[in-house]
């Protein structure tokens, strides 16, 4: 698209794969309360996580603009729906 003449650089990151990059990441995005991020840690634990950091940037943009009581569900069931989540 031409776009990549816009910019500097280009920083090429490898996925994520781990439950405890992906919590690192909601920690700093400063989207998810503590207890949400409990919720979340939960339910990432046991399972195979495999997603890029541009995608996961985008579902927390999406939870963030979901109702408080919904937005751990909404962000877990994106995760699953896109297959960057599932069971080991």
């Amino acid at each position: 698209m031409g776009m990549s003449t816009s910019f500097t650089a280009v920083m090429r990151v490898p996925n994520l794969s781990q439950a405890q990059h992906v919590l690192a990441v909601l920690e700093d995005v400063d989207c998810f309360s503590k207890e949400e991020l409990d919720r979340i840690a939960r339910q990432l634990e046991g399972r195979r996580i495999w997603i890029g950091i541009k995608k996961l940037l985008a579902y927390v943009d999406m939870a963030r603009q979901t109702a408080s009581q919904y937005r751990v569900t909404k962000f877990i069931c994106k995760l699953e729906e896109e297959g960057a989540l599932e069971l080991k």
